[in-house]
């Protein structure tokens, strides 16, 4: 007897496959591949400006190699609180480059409400919307966190909106201040991207097939670091704390 199809099957398009085999590839080794083989093609759209796969890969090497410096490792926790936005998506890929583990928070929390997720999943750097940072800044002493990296949303966005958003009449100088602000007690997005690419002989990330408890801080998958040239196994899992 044949098992019946789920309800939703008949929403996918032609061609769209019902299941998925899990494959024995990271979404490190995806993106890689993408953007060698697709360098040119956009990856990202933010507001009208559009970033190549070549422009990604190389913002998160340099990224990667940033929170390297850091001290950021395999199986490591590194906070992200933004709202959807290139950078977002950059400081996702390069933590799970560097087979450490994305814990994703909502950047419209306060402290409070904060504090407990920090202090289960212990990261020690957090990239953070520059509009957020006195918010997160109340948590050092309380949990491990030592750096705060700050995003402006706005130097992601086309030329000409940049340009308007510095002009000077009050409805420009409001829109601006709704995006950024400036957050000196935190480390910049943009000191990260000076960082030369992560080389090309770090371990690559791996993940075996475990599952384990959200005390403890560890994603759906254990992480670790392969010095494999290409990964064994699926990819190393974000842990949502939203």
């Amino acid at each position: 007897m044949s098992t019946p199809e789920p309800y939703w099957a008949a929403a996918y398009g032609p061609g769209v496959p019902l299941h998925l085999e899990p494959g024995d590839t990271t979404l490190v080794d995806r993106f890689e591949r993408t953007a060698a083989t697709h360098p040119q093609r956009v990856a990202l759209e933010f507001l009208g400006r559009k970033t190549t796969y070549a422009a990604m890969a190389d913002q998160v090497l340099r990224v990667a190699e940033g929170l390297r410096r850091l001290g950021v490792g395999p199986g490591d926790s590194v906070a992200l609180l933004m709202p959807n936005c290139p950078q977002n998506v950059i400081a996702f890929c390069a933590v799970l480059w560097l087979g450490a583990t994305v814990v994703e928070h909502n950047p419209l929390y306060t402290a409070g409400e904060l504090r407990l997720p920090f202090i289960d999943h212990g990261a020690r750097v957090a990239i953070v919307w520059d509009k957020i940072v006195p918010v997160v800044e109340e948590l050092r002493g309380d949990c491990a966190l030592e750096h705060v990296v700050a995003v402006d949303l706005t130097a992601e966005l086309p030329l000409a909106k940049r340009l308007a958003l510095r002009l000077p009449v009050a409805k420009a100088r409001a829109s601006r201040a709704a995006l950024t602000t400036p957050a000196p007690s935190a480390l910049r997005w943009a000191g990260l991207l000076t960082a030369p690419p992560l080389a090309a002989s770090h371990p690559r990330p791996s993940c075996s097939p475990c599952r384990s408890s959200t005390r403890t801080a560890s994603p759906w998958g254990c992480c670790s670091a392969s010095t494999s040239p290409r990964p064994s196994s699926s990819c190393p899992s974000p842990r949502w704390a939203c």
